[in-house]
């Protein structure tokens, strides 16, 4: 009886072990750091209801967002470097098989990488429950994502803009234009540029008479950030244009106004950025310093 029993429990281990290797077979094992991108990125997107695509370009790395039917298009700054950077060692935190008793949230988003021999492309799915990393699908494969990567593109036009309008350094300025809605221009120039605790702007007809006027535009001026990607259009308020000592223009900065109230939108163009918005508060300041000169 008890040879008996024992052959039994023997044909039983043997039964699920088989069964076992048969699961195994169907279905492989997790795996962690899988690699899915090897290549320095030629070309990021993320296509969907949200387009964004990030490319680098030889006047730097160009972002572009879909907005409604049209798009919005403006330089990345040192976050969009990042991101490529990222993309480039892009591993999966984990891959598995999927389970078709799970909602992985797979739509019609998708993540493509565009590398110098071929192009790499993932279904993107949502988040696990309690985390913020994602899932992409390759094939038969579900991947798992670390988060920072989809989301700086999910928010590209506040995660991803370089911030700084212009490209030149204040020391180098040594006149600017202001030129008005009405067609009038006002000139200034820069005194003590090698010295930032002695930086005044001043009438070039009177050098040696303060224009607080001037100085408090200039540093309005200089507290612009930009803050999202933006289209053209809106009230003009004012243009400047920026020269060097030898009379090479710099840059140009243009101020539009959009709406009125609490809700007004600050939008700047300039040469090396393009079209961009502006903090409510600095772009009123810069409004404000320009109207003041009226």
């Amino acid at each position: 009886m008890k040879s008996l029993q024992l052959h039994l429990v023997l044909a039983l281990v043997a039964v699920f072990a088989a069964i076992g290797v048969r699961r195994r077979a169907e279905r492989p094992a997790d795996a962690e750091g899988v690699a899915l991108v090897d290549c320095a990125p030629q070309r990021v997107e993320l296509r969907g209801p949200h387009s964004v695509v990030v490319e680098p370009t030889d006047r730097g790395i160009v972002v572009t967002v879909g907005v409604g039917e049209g798009e919005v298009r403006f330089l990345g700054g040192r976050p969009a470097a990042e991101l490529l950077d990222d993309v480039s060692g892009l591993h999966a935190i984990r891959s598995f098989q999927p389970d078709s008793a799970v909602d992985y949230g797979f739509g019609e988003e998708r993540l493509r990488v565009r590398c110098a021999d071929r192009t790499l492309e993932w279904a993107l799915g949502g988040a696990p429950p309690g985390s913020s990393d994602r899932y992409l699908r390759g094939d038969d494969v579900v991947h798992l994502i670390a988060a920072p990567v989809v989301r700086a593109l999910e928010e590209a036009e506040v995660r991803l803009i370089r911030r700084e309008l212009h490209d030149f350094d204040e020391a180098d300025l040594a006149r600017a234009e202001l030129t008005l809605p009405d067609g009038h221009t006002l000139t200034m120039v820069q005194r003590f540029a090698d010295d930032p605790n002695r930086r005044r702007w001043v009438s070039p007809d009177a050098p040696e008479v303060p224009a607080p006027a001037f100085d408090r535009l200039m540093g309005a001026r200089r507290n612009l950030r930009a803050d999202a990607g933006a289209e053209p259009g809106g009230e003009a308020l004012g243009t400047m244009v920026f020269f060097d000592a030898e009379g090479e223009r710099l840059d140009t900065l243009e101020l539009v106004r959009v709406g009125e109230g609490p809700r007004v939108i600050y939008r700047v163009r300039t040469d090396a950025l393009g079209w961009v918005r502006v903090p409510r508060s600095t772009g009123g300041a810069f409004a404000s310093a320009i109207e003041r000169l009226r």
